[in-house]
């Protein structure tokens, strides 16, 4: 494990295989959300997938589209994004 600057860990896993993936993880999901607004964490997922301030959908969805596999989920206490090469 390393810890960035800004204090995010990071951890990798050695692997003999062809492929690499990476996946982002963040300590945002429905456990941490205000009565009021639950599901905003799930919301926020998809959100991330569409566009931007820099970005409009078709340019991110073909950044996406050089990898062979791309999702993300929540879960009750984190929001994960996995990218796979």
């Amino acid at each position: 494990m390393q810890i960035l600057d800004n204090g995010i860990p990071i951890y990798y896993f050695p692997s003999n295989a062809e492929t690499i993936a990476i996946g982002i993880g963040i300590k945002i999901g429905s456990i941490y959300e205000e009565k009021d607004k639950r599901g905003i964490s799930h919301f926020v997922e998809h959100m991330t997938f569409k566009s931007n301030t820099k970005y409009n959908k078709n340019q991110i969805l073909d950044i996406l589209k050089t990898y062979s596999f791309y999702n993300g989920y929540t879960s009750l206490a984190h929001t994960i994004y996995v990218f796979d090469h």
